[in-house]
């Protein structure tokens, strides 16, 4: 095993506490923070020495990569960058944050689906400037989640999680999804 440095530049500026974090992962890590819209942004001798990127959308072309192993993306879905020349690299890992934040996504579409529901943006509105309508009992009237039917527009790792959270709510889900290659995903 080597104990030379890996050298790892990330396009996205992070926290320090969270470089804190990612810098304890091993001491052989040496990462280069380099906030980029575009590759020129970063400088070619950074690009030639790493061996490791974390990006969102900035693609250096495999020429100025001949380090690159590994390319993480910050995102799970990277249809946009599937044509890019750096991702025909040879011996090239790509990932992305697929399933990363799924159960933190779905909380926060069920939380909006429930907040919606009640009613929740205008209840706090009105509770801000301590003011009620006449009619605020209609107004105001929840729309239950138990027994309704929603429609689920991606069944993938997000998707279903959302509908596991609603199982217990009697929900109906309907759900549509692009990728038909897997039927049997629920």
């Amino acid at each position: 095993m080597s104990d030379s440095p890996v050298n790892v530049i990330t396009t996205i500026q992070f926290s320090e506490p969270l470089m804190a974090v990612l810098q304890a992962v091993s001491p052989r890590l040496r990462f280069l923070v380099r906030p980029a819209r575009r590759p020129e942004d970063v400088e070619n001798e950074d690009w030639a020495n790493a061996e490791i990127i974390y990006t969102d959308r900035v693609l250096p072309l495999p020429t100025q990569t001949p380090q690159l192993k590994w390319l993480q993306f910050h995102f799970a879905g990277i249809d946009f960058a599937l044509d890019a020349p750096l991702l025909q690299k040879d011996d090239l890992l790509v990932t992305t944050l697929s399933g990363a934040a799924t159960p933190q996504m779905a909380e926060y579409a069920f939380l909006m689906m429930l907040a919606l529901g009640h009613g929740m943006r205008d209840i706090m509105a009105n509770q801000e400037k301590g003011e009620w309508p006449r009619d605020r009992w209609e107004r105001f009237a929840p729309h239950e989640l138990r027994g309704s039917t929603v429609g689920i527009i991606g069944y993938g790792s997000i998707g279903r999680e959302i509908a596991r959270l609603l199982k217990p709510w009697g929900v109906t889900i309907l759900a549509v999804k692009k990728d038909l290659r897997h039927p049997e995903d629920q």
